[in-house]
Formats: structure tokens, sequence, C-alpha cells
């Protein structure tokens, strides 16, 4: 067992009874992947193959008429679906997009602060020099006082 915690970096965007952590949710993946989590099992996809997965499912689907199994295939598109799940799909899409953005920003940052921490190391090492060759120059000063 590592000594050292895990950081969880998804950022959940969906989840079916807040707080209730075994409830189905939508997350994105540090790598930016969209995951969706349904009783404790995680698939990890880019949004295009989730979008051309439920494109196969809606294409590849039995349409049934009053109960009973339609005989020839039926394709759907965005007019058959669901108002809900267009927005619920809109949603995550704005989602992604924002986060990409943050993403963006953050990496940003990041680099904007090593190039600071480096200058600031650089720095700390010269004053640190400066210090020693003082302290040296004043016990050597302070010895032959004596």
């Amino acid at each position: 067992m590592s000594e050292f915690a895990n950081v969880n970096t998804d950022k959940e965007i969906w989840r079916e009874i807040e707080g209730d952590y075994y409830a189905p949710s939508i997350h994105v993946h540090s790598s930016g992947k969209i995951g969706i989590n349904v009783g404790g099992t995680v698939h990890i996809k880019d949004v295009r193959d989730w979008h051309n997965l439920a494109q196969e499912d809606w294409k590849s689907e039995e349409v049934t008429v009053d109960g009973t199994q339609a005989s020839e295939q039926v394709e759907v598109d965005e007019r058959d679906a669901s108002p809900s799940v267009v927005e619920m799909l809109a949603n995550l899409a704005r989602r992604v997009t924002s986060l990409e953005q943050q993403l963006a920003a953050t990496q940003r940052n990041l680099e904007t602060f090593a190039e600071q921490t480096e200058s600031n190391s650089e720095d700390i090492r010269t004053l640190d020099e400066r210090t020693q060759y003082r302290t040296l120059a004043k016990e050597m000063a302070r010895r032959l006082s004596r």
C-alpha cells in the first residue's frame, strides 16, 4: 500500500441522486474523456466515441409499434430523442467545452508558475551565496581581531 493518497482529478458533471455515490453518474476524466458510472462499473471514452456509439445504437435499435417488433429498421435522429436527453447532452457538451478551457488556462498558469519558481530558485541561490560570503567574512574578521 502506498503512503501517498491518490488525487481524484475527475470532474463530476451529473449524478442521478445527489450525494449518493452509488448512483449513476457522468464525469470528465483527467484525460478529457467522458466517464459514465453505472452500478460501480465505469466506461471512459472520448466524446466522439460516445457519440458514435449512440449513433450506432439509434440506427440498430428496433422500434416497437403497439407492443410488437417493427420489421424494418428505423433511423432515429434528434427529433425523435427525448428533450431531456438532448438537453443533458447539450449541457454535457457545454461542460466539456468549459472544462477544456479551464484545463488550457490551468496549463498556462502551471507553466507561468514553473518559470516563476525557477526564477525564485535562482534568486534564493544568489542570496544564499551572498549570505554565506558575508557570514564567512564576519567570522574571519572576528578571528583576526582577537
